[in-house]
């Protein structure tokens, strides 16, 4: 087995560069290579810089989109910070900036790169998803139109990003548009992958509700219920929630046995 020349001591790698001929086995390696902790990354060589043997300027192109989007998330969390201290200016300016320095690591990508890519745009879609939080903040930039804007970016990026369409719908509340903003949780929940994400379910009963949580009066159950399922009226909200299952239904079925008979 090799090991490394004393005074150094096994260590897992930072960087691991597979090669494009190996693509082919992506799906079974990613499960292995993911499962090991920070820093370690790892990446398939696009074809186009293996064939030309240049992975020295694959090593300088991959270091500066690690900088870039270091510095990204560095800015993010600066406007976190400022998102929970209520400062709407500051928090806004960081997202912003941060958005900047994940599209320059994009420039600094390799076209065929299609992991540092999508590492990219995931990051995208929660600057832009937080953008669209701190537009709704009280103070001289408040903009809910632009916060809709964002967050319909925030879903092109990911379109399995929860939070995305959260903000879109807080978006659609908040301009007084409740069908789209319930549209917009139940589209989220029609995703195979976020039909049981309990973020979203919240944020739809909430919304179903107006902040008050499933009803635990029999009468007011009822009513509600017959609202969502149409139960006796054929309601919009019956119309936009009879394709949606998952968590959501479960949670509503179990409410319903409780308090509803």
């Amino acid at each position: 087995m090799a090991k490394p020349f004393p005074i150094l001591e096994p260590c897992i790698p930072n960087l691991l560069l597979i090669s494009t001929k190996l693509k082919r086995h992506e799906r079974a390696l990613r499960p292995f290579l993911d499962s090991f902790p920070e820093p370690f990354k790892w990446y398939i060589m696009p074809p186009t810089l293996e064939e030309a043997g240049d992975e020295e300027k694959y090593f300088g192109s991959l270091k500066r989109f690690r900088q870039y989007l270091n510095l990204a998330v560095e800015k993010k969390n600066v406007g976190n910070k400022a998102f929970v201290a209520n400062d709407q200016a500051q928090a806004l300016k960081a997202y912003e900036e941060a958005i900047d320095y994940v599209q320059q690591a994009l420039y600094k990508t390799d076209k065929a790169d299609d992991a540092r890519e999508r590492e990219a745009e995931a990051l995208l879609a929660i600057c832009y998803a937080n953008c669209s939080a701190a537009r709704l903040l009280d103070g001289k930039k408040r903009n809910p139109q632009q916060a809709l804007e964002d967050a319909k970016t925030s879903i092109e990026k990911d379109p399995y990003y929860a939070k995305a369409y959260i903000r879109l719908s807080r978006a659609y509340e908040v301009l007084g548009d409740y069908a789209l903003a319930e549209e917009s949780l139940a589209k989220a929940l029609r995703i195979p992958q976020l039909e049981n994400d309990s973020g979203v379910i919240d944020s739809l009963i909430n919304l179903q509700t107006a902040g008050r949580g499933l009803p635990k009066d029999k009468k007011k159950f009822k009513e509600w219920s017959n609202r969502i399922f149409g139960d006796t009226t054929g309601s919009e909200s019956a119309m936009r929630m009879r394709d949606v299952g998952g968590l959501w239904r479960k949670r509503c079925e179990e409410h319903r046995r409780k308090y509803g008979r």
